[in-house]
């Protein structure tokens, strides 16, 4: 069961919303229901961009090596590429204008 309203996140993309989760959301680091939940999002094609939460090296360290890998068995390769790489340059280039 999720732990949140997928309908209205759902709504909210076809708004055209970004959805952003944090690479450890979807590795485990925030327990096994958040990275259910991120998963879901994933295969349900609603987020946007797999960022890092990084707060520091030591303690929240910016790695998204592993999330990358395993976005990339849960929606393809090239799919995990445009969620790190992409679409964050997409906002970049739009912000420029």
């Amino acid at each position: 069961t999720t732990l949140f309203r997928s309908e209205r996140l759902l709504e909210l993309v076809g708004l055209n919303v970004l959805v952003q989760v944090t690479a450890e959301s979807l590795t485990g680091g925030f327990g096994p229901d958040v990275q259910r939940c991120v998963m879901y999002l994933l295969r349900q094609k609603m987020v946007s961009f797999i960022a890092t939460d990084a707060h520091s090296s030591r303690y929240r360290p910016p790695v998204l090596s592993s999330a990358v890998k395993l976005a990339a068995r849960l929606v393809g390769k090239e799919a995990a590429r445009q969620l790190v790489k992409d679409n964050p340059l997409l906002v970049i280039n739009v912000c420029r204008d």
